[in-house]
């Protein structure tokens, strides 16, 4: 029936969510992250790699800036240039949250260097070979977000330690500024 009263209603849509199907690897023990990061991100592109064929081909040594090292990993120089060999990739410091999203838009997992939120103290220390390594330093690979591109409310990843993350943009920024929004995108 007509009616000749007011009526108002509300509703709350939905927030966008976008997830790349990137599979997800666990390490089966520490600071193998970085190399089971890769595995995932290379695996989205249909490239399967060994960890142990990977560590190999990066070179154990004492230097995290040019090889892999026990007990501790690698960091995105030689870890790019590994990935490099398998697909175009690009090294991003310093960047955002925004530009991780617009590449989830475009199909491309980032790798990213974080604060594993776990190990303390934090910050710099010196490995035993004389280089600088970052305590807690850890890989995740994201694989989404919630929210437009342009303004995303929060960070989906694959963690090889704890598996699917959902960050917020605040958390998320908190862990990923610790080695300076390091990325590296594999196209």
């Amino acid at each position: 029936l007509d009616s000749n009263q007011a009526f108002t209603s509300s509703f709350t849509t939905e927030e966008q969510v976008v997830i790349l199907s990137v599979p997800q690897f666990y390490q089966p023990r520490g600071f193998d992250c970085n190399l089971y990061a890769t595995k995932m991100a290379l695996g989205f592109r249909g490239i399967s790699i060994s960890v142990e064929s990977a560590k190999a081909s990066i070179g154990v040594g004492e230097d995290p800036n040019s090889s892999w090292v026990n007990g501790y990993g690698v960091h995105w120089g030689p870890l790019s240039g590994y990935i490099s060999g398998f697909r175009s990739i690009s090294v991003k410091g310093g960047w955002n949250v925004v530009g991780l999203a617009s590449e989830i838009m475009n199909g491309n997992p980032s790798i990213v260097y974080v604060y594993n939120g776990a190990s303390t103290p934090i910050g710099q220390f010196e490995l035993p070979g004389g280089f600088t390594g970052f305590m807690g330093m850890h890989s995740e690979v994201v694989v989404g977000f919630t929210g437009r591109a342009d303004n995303p409310t929060s960070i989906i990843t694959n963690d090889p330690w704890r598996g699917r993350r959902k960050y917020t943009i605040g958390s998320f920024y908190g862990i990923w500024g610790y080695l300076g929004n390091r990325a590296i995108v594999v196209y």
